[in-house]
């Protein structure tokens, strides 16, 4: 049983490291990935300074993160499937980040 259980685990390792990364049809660019990543971080920076107050409230923390996507006309799903997508792609992803940093400072 344990053995069936380990070669199960390597074929779907094997296979899940073989597949091609395919971007998703509603990818973000890179220019709108990095607007909403610096608003986000944007208020949670305005939120440890207490600038945004109550945001310790995870009701009021998601209003802002759905405020943030609604002002830059993005779905949830848009976002996290772009998001998931470069989580695969770490090169891609601290690139992007790097870009965010920037627009932090001045």
């Amino acid at each position: 049983m344990g053995r069936i259980i380990c070669i199960t685990f390597l074929t779907a390792l094997i296979i899940s490291c073989t597949q091609e990364n395919i971007p998703p049809k509603s990818l973000l660019s890179k220019k709108q990935l990095i607007a909403v990543l610096y608003d986000f971080h944007l208020v949670d920076a305005a939120s440890k300074q207490s600038i945004i107050a109550n945001n310790r409230n995870n009701k009021i923390k998601h209003a802002q993160y759905k405020g943030i996507l609604e002002h830059h006309k993005i779905s949830k799903d848009q976002f996290d499937s772009t998001i998931n997508y470069y989580i695969s792609i770490p090169e891609e992803l601290k690139m992007i980040y790097e870009k965010v940093e920037q627009k932090f400072i001045p």
